[in-house]
């Protein structure tokens, strides 16, 4: 028989589903020797989410509104979509992706360049494309041909952004 002891409820990186989880516990081992049974302790990882922002002050306050919503979440940011691409073989579940990456560095590569480039070597990362873009055309792309979701930048924008994490929604304009 397996016991299972529950600890919170946390969101699982590898399935990225709301789970309760903590500390799982094996079949126990019986010692005769010994009245104690030893356990076998399985943890699971935490969400890997990567902001990816060249506003650093966005990019901050968007970082602790995730974080104190989703304590359990492993979240690191990046000001250019090049730096996010040399870490994807950490494997994020979501990535949240400023479309003007090119804003403060003229050079770096803009955020649908950054999504090809992801793309073409993870097709599981959940993109999260968190933009100003006027320009529909662009919004479009992004969802269908790369499968993004879009957010748009206003008041509203960290909210949604955790929405669609939390609810696991794909391929919504917001």
């Amino acid at each position: 028989m397996k016991n299972l002891i529950v600890n919170e409820n946390k969101l699982n990186h590898t399935s990225g589903k709301r789970v309760e989880t903590g500390i799982a516990l094996q079949d126990p081992i019986e010692d005769p020797e010994n009245d104690t049974q030893e356990m076998e302790v399985l943890n699971t990882p935490p969400m890997l989410i990567f902001i990816v922002e060249d506003n650093s002050m966005y990019a901050k306050s968007l970082e602790y509104y995730l974080k104190d919503r989703l304590p359990e979440a492993d979240i690191r940011v990046f000001s250019q979509g090049e730096s996010c691409i040399a870490q994807m073989h950490l494997n994020p579940y979501y990535i949240v992706m400023d479309y003007c990456l090119n804003s403060k560095d003229y050079n770096a590569a803009d955020g649908l360049k950054t999504i090809r480039e992801i793309r073409k070597n993870n097709l599981d990362s959940r993109i999260i494309v968190l933009s100003s873009q006027p320009n529909i055309e662009v919004t479009l792309e992004a969802i269908r041909e790369y499968h993004c979701n879009y957010v748009v930048k206003n008041e509203t924008a960290f909210e949604k952004v955790f929405n669609i994490i939390e609810t696991k929604n794909n391929l919504f304009i917001y």
